[in-house]
């Protein structure tokens, strides 16, 4: 069996009515050389029995199935990468899908020259009225290649580890590797890696298609939808103090206000919106949580806000 160029693994937890459109939005990717792999976090639904037959569909696609649940992405992305056979990797969740010339693009980006993995634009697609937007276009307005991201921190608030391409080589020399255990494991991953790589390419063309619902039954609601949880503000407090000491021990701490001012914009302001509609105990008990970490964070990071006005939910 030859090697593929690329591996794709696609992670997925009781999710088999929608597995079977990203495994197949991989399987019609231009770039036809490529390797699938289903990471499934051992699912109980009909899950198994769906990865087993897109496998015996296309000799493609690998079924890889944990021996116990794990709670989170970074388990299953981390198994899959430890089996991958192509030296350029990337990341699909199960209830998204690849744009049909993704890793085409983005492997054109590698071979064009030497970086350590390749980004292009986010597309978000609102289940509810198929509203499509691109998530921070700014971002990724014009094709670039930076020399670390230190030629432009903004990039700290695209922080989805599946719209890039790895080199897996960039991946292995830094023992980079997934957080386990915890949410929002993407923010510390992509964090690391935007600091580590030497150079990076960004490209305008859309390259993952992001469904968002964001009326999802609590049962079903992605991570960030998951809000109203209290242990979902402990894990994103708890993520923001791993990357913080990254970035200090890795030699990065002249970004932190950088990284502080992301928090502040982004992170933050999803719970702010909500603040009005939380009772009296649970506003007390995201204020232990939260404040003690506000205490931390760069003055300038502050300083650096909108007007309060722009604060107003919309």
């Amino acid at each position: 069996m030859s090697t593929p160029d690329v591996t794709v693994t696609v992670i997925v937890y009781n999710d088999a009515e929608r597995l079977t459109r990203a495994v197949d939005s991989v399987r019609r990717q231009t770039h036809a050389n490529l390797e699938i792999i289903i990471s499934d976090d051992h699912s109980t639904d009909g899950t198994p029995t769906v990865a087993r037959r897109l496998a015996s569909q296309d000799p493609r696609v690998r079924h890889l199935r944990l021996e116990r649940n794990s709670g989170g992405c970074g388990v299953p992305r981390n198994r899959a990468l430890d089996i991958a056979r192509a030296p350029l990797v990337m990341f699909l969740d199960s209830d998204d899908e690849l744009p049909g010339n993704a890793v085409e693009l983005l492997l054109a980006a590698h071979r064009e020259r030497e970086i350590d993995f390749a980004m292009g634009a986010v597309q978000r697609v609102r289940v509810d009225n198929g509203r499509r937007s691109t998530w921070m276009p700014h971002l990724v307005a014009e094709r670039r290649t930076l020399d670390g991201i230190e030629a432009d921190p903004r990039l700290f608030f695209e922080h989805l580890s599946t719209s890039k391409m790895y080199a897996r080589a960039f991946l292995d020399r830094h023992h980079l590797r997934f957080p386990e255990g915890i949410h929002y494991e993407d923010q510390l991953f992509s964090a690391q890696a935007y600091c580590l790589a030497k150079s990076f390419t960004i490209i305008p063309e859309p390259v993952y298609r992001w469904y968002v619902a964001p009326f999802a039954a609590s049962a079903s609601a992605s991570i960030s939808n998951q809000r109203h949880k209290l242990a979902n503000v402990r894990d994103r407090i708890h993520v923001q103090h791993l990357i913080d000491a990254f970035l200090a021990e890795s030699g990065h701490a002249s970004l932190r206000e950088d990284k502080d001012h992301k928090f502040l914009k982004h992170d933050f302001r999803m719970y702010a919106g909500d603040l009005p509609y939380r009772d009296e105990e649970w506003l007390s008990a995201f204020a232990d949580l939260v404040t003690p970490y506000l205490d931390t964070l760069a003055p300038g990071a502050y300083a650096r806000l909108p007007a309060p006005s722009a604060w107003s939910s919309s």
